[in-house]
C-alpha cells in the first residue's frame, strides 16, 4: 500500500509528505467511487433496465462511498492498506461482471490480464485480498470457466493464481530478507490466541 506514494516521491523527486499521502488516497477514494458507479451501471444494463434507470442506481453507491463519513475520513486521514485495497477491490468485480458478458476472445483475454494485473495489485496492496480472489475462483470453478477436463483445468486454474502467487513470492521475499519472518509469527501467534 505505500508502493505507490513511494513511486510518486520518486517521481517528484522529494520525500513523501502527508500531503502527498492524503492526496493518493483521496484519489484513490474518488476512483473506487466511479469504478463503484460503473459496476452499479452494468450490473443493472445486465438486469435489461434502461441506461437512465440504471444511471440513477449508480449513483446510490457513488453517493454513498462518497460522502459516508467512514470512508470520507479514513481516505483523508487514515490512508492504510484498508482504503488502498479498495479500488482493487472494486476494479475486479467490474472486471469480472465484464467477463461474464463478453464473448470475443480478444476481448476476454484483454480483461483476463486486466484481472491478473488487479489481482497482484489487490494481494500486493493487502493479503486479505487472497480471499476475494478465492471467491472469485469459487465462482468461476462453480459456473464451469475452467472447463471439465483435468490438465486443461489445473492449467486454467493456475493461470488464475500466478499473479496473487507471484505478490505474496515478492512479499515473502521481503520478508525473508528483512529477516521479519519471527516477526510475523509471533503477531500471528500472539492474535490467534
Amino acid at each position: 500500500s505505500i508502493i505507490p506514494i513511494y513511486l510518486l516521491a520518486k517521481l517528484a523527486r522529494r520525500d513523501p509528505t502527508p500531503a502527498m499521502v492524503m492526496g493518493y488516497s483521496l484519489f484513490i477514494h474518488l476512483m473506487t467511487t466511479l469504478v463503484l458507479g460503473m459496476l452499479t451501471y452494468q450490473a443493472t444494463r445486465q438486469m435489461k433496465l434502461r441506461p437512465g434507470v440504471s444511471a440513477l442506481f449508480a449513483i446510490a453507491p457513488m453517493a454513498l462511498y462518497l460522502w459516508l463519513p467512514s470512508p470520507f475520513y479514513e481516505h483523508q486521514m487514515g490512508y492504510f492498506s484498508d482504503q488502498a485495497v479498495m479500488l482493487p477491490f472494486a476494479a475486479c468485480l467490474l472486471v469480472e461482471l465484464l467477463l461474464w458478458n463478453t464473448s470475443g476472445k480478444t476481448q476476454r483475454r484483454w480483461l483476463q490480464g486486466l484481472q491478473a494485473a488487479i489481482q497482484f495489485w489487490g494481494v500486493f496492496s493487502d493479503w486479505l485480498f487472497v480471499f476475494v480472489a478465492a471467491c472469485l475462483w469459487a465462482v468461476r470453478a462453480l459456473r464451469g470457466d475452467f472447463g471439465h477436463r483435468p490438465l486443461p483445468w489445473l492449467a486454467r486454474a493456475f493461470r488464475y493464481w500466478a499473479p496473487a502467487t507471484l505478490a505474496l513470492t515478492i512479499y515473502a521475499a521481503q520478508l525473508w530478507h528483512l529477516g521479519a519472518f519471527e516477526d510475523i509469527a509471533s503477531r500471528f501467534r500472539l492474535r490467534a490466541g
